[in-house]
């Protein structure tokens, strides 16, 4: 699944380039970052075709149910870290996955310590809570096969100097350092997805549109940076969304401006 996921946006990034569009800088959500290197220069293709093999390998080894992954939606991240901390004092594993957007933080940890936590978290006020369809629990320590087995592929594959920044949702910031890059893509394996703090820590530099290249619709990702701009970035221009799901899309994709709206690259209906 994730060498399919990578070639699939590996094309339609191909095809915006061939078509006049080049990225200002590059930002992926979790196995997503691979395609972000890829686009910006820092891997190979066939390099980052390898990795995710690897990768998705080691993983599909841990997918025995024992770990699971919870999306909490409307509830502040400090209140969700927050039931992480209670469960952990009573000897459960559940950690922060990912701080998505102001609105969702997705945990992961022992499956059968989650339904324990969305009741916790409904009872904070949380609008709602969704298990994710993952057999294991991504972005958590439990994840430390996978990284052991990461460890000499990613020490062999070059990495170069990426031609834009690399906003690492490792640590929300940039950089365009090979080595850290590398130490980055190991640590992502286990630890949390910054993808809010990369995402407002980009539009603080003034980037003025945002696309989204993958194959939904509508795009999930272009949902949480709305949310991002509306929480933490207020009072000023929010940067064009738009997404690339097909060929067709490519160079300057499909306007997002709210999940009921659909629009095409010249803004019309």
């Amino acid at each position: 699944m994730q060498p399919a996921l990578l070639s699939a946006a590996h094309r339609l990034s191909q095809a915006c380039h061939e078509r006049g569009a080049g990225p200002g800088g590059v930002l992926g959500h979790s196995f997503g970052e691979f395609a972000a290197l890829v686009a910006g220069g820092s891997l190979t293709f066939d390099d980052a075709f390898a990795l995710a093999a690897a990768r998705g390998r080691a993983m599909a080894r841990l997918a025995d149910g024992s770990g699971s992954m919870l999306a909490v939606i409307g509830l502040p991240a400090s209140s969700v870290s927050g039931v992480c901390a209670e469960l952990a004092a009573s000897g459960w594993s559940v950690y922060v996955a990912a701080w998505n957007s102001p609105t969702q933080t997705v945990l992961s940890g022992d499956s059968d310590a989650l339904p324990e936590a969305a009741s916790r978290c409904r009872s904070l006020g949380a609008r709602r809570t969704r298990t994710l369809p993952v057999p294991f629990a991504a972005h958590s320590p439990f994840m430390a096969p996978v990284r052991e087995e990461l460890v000499d592929l990613l020490q062999s594959v070059p990495i170069a100097a990426p031609h834009v920044p690399f906003y690492s949702t490792v640590t929300g910031e940039p950089t365009v350092d090979p080595a850290e890059i590398r130490g980055l893509l190991l640590r992502s394996v286990t630890h949390p997805v910054r993808f809010r703090q990369a995402i407002a820590t980009a539009l603080r530099r003034n980037y003025r549109e945002i696309l989204e290249i993958g194959s939904a619709w509508p795009p999930t990702l272009l949902g949480f940076v709305r949310d991002i701009c509306r929480e933490d970035l207020p009072g000023r221009r929010p940067p064009l969304l738009s997404a690339v799901t097909s060929v067709d899309d490519a160079p300057n994709g499909r306007r997002f401006t709210s999940p009921s709206v659909v629009q095409d690259a010249r803004g019309r209906p």
